[in-house]
């Protein structure tokens, strides 16, 4: 992305580039190779306020080189305070598709932001994330599935469900053990080429698992993982959205229950009791859209993934209803 040079008479464009350590660094290709400092002194006049500023100035620039600079900064704990909100803060975060398949009732039209999908074992959570996945690749995002686990099984399944390779905007990534979360951070910065990337998490257990340095701090280690996503999604507005699978524990909720107080979206799964083919699927929180049951679905590869079963007692017109889904095409 190229954007004209702010300083008068200047025909050149300012290009940014991102050193490790310092973060983004401006430049010119004009004949006078204006330097970072002239060019933000520049913008700086445009701008009110100081608190933001230079986030201002590289959003206006370059809004990719922006969400890298942010995304890069992610794993560190700012010093605290009471301060404005940024900007990034009061946008209401992009939403992308689902991948549930059938007649919907009104509730989880599409995810948002930073979700939770939980579940115990075989409730359905990775076919609906590997779904939701690749329709929002086809909708425009850039999706890197990121697999602590089950490597083989994500791209076999990936593959079941649309008949043929994946989408050229859809990689699968596996996350070794020993890793860190600034590899995380790293990989995904480096991989950032659009204002629309989908980080799928599968799973955050395993994660925990993968990035234990023993340490004996399990908890300081959850703290740390949830820090760098709350503020992959906070810093970004969302441009960056993480979709989550989680296990779930006894009682059938989110591991670690505050991964759902800083979601947007926080979704369980579960088993039918008498034909585990059947999944109840349940939005347990969310800031921007409605609560409750969405219904009973049944995996069918052959028509896409997970599909709503009609209710005891729905008509006849609307068990013949097409099926549709939004933010996918079946």
């Amino acid at each position: 992305m190229k954007t004209q040079c702010p300083i008068p008479d200047c025909q050149g464009d300012v290009i940014s580039k991102q050193f490790e350590g310092i973060g983004a660094v401006l430049g010119c290709t004009g004949p006078e190779t204006h330097t970072d400092a002239t060019i933000r002194n520049w913008i700086i006049r445009d701008i009110d306020g100081t608190e933001n500023e230079a986030d201002e100035m590289l959003m206006r620039l370059d809004p990719v080189e922006f969400i890298r600079d942010q995304v890069s900064h992610a794993t560190q704990r700012k010093g605290g305070g009471i301060k404005p909100p940024s900007a990034s803060m009061l946008i209401r975060p992009p939403s992308y598709p689902t991948g549930l398949r059938g007649v919907q009732n009104g509730r989880l039209l599409h995810y948002r932001g930073m979700t939770i999908l939980s579940g115990k074992a075989s409730s359905g959570k990775t076919w609906a994330a590997l779904r939701a996945s690749l329709d929002a690749a086809a909708d425009g995002w850039y999706v890197h599935y990121l697999a602590a686990e089950g490597a083989a099984v994500a791209h076999t399944r990936a593959a079941d469900l649309i008949g043929s390779s994946p989408h050229p905007r859809w990689s699968l990534r596996t996350i070794e053990d020993g890793s860190k979360i600034e590899d995380i951070a790293q990989y995904i910065s480096d991989s950032i080429c659009s204002e629309r990337t989908l980080i799928v998490l599968d799973s955050i257990s395993t994660v925990f698992r993968m990035l234990d340095d023993d340490s004996g701090d399990p908890w300081g280690m959850q703290r740390k993982v949830e820090r760098f996503l709350f503020n992959l999604r906070q810093f970004t507005a969302g441009c960056v959205s993480p979709l989550v699978i989680s296990e779930a524990n006894a009682q059938g909720e989110t591991k670690g229950r505050s991964f759902d107080h800083i979601a947007d979206l926080a979704v369980n799964f579960r088993a039918d009791e008498d034909e585990s083919e059947i999944k109840h699927i349940r939005v347990t929180k969310s800031w921007w859209d409605r609560l409750g049951d969405v219904g009973r679905f049944r995996v069918a590869v052959n028509q896409g993934g997970l599909v709503r079963m009609p209710d005891d007692g729905a008509s006849v017109a609307e068990q013949n209803e097409p099926a549709y889904t939004v933010g996918g095409k079946m």
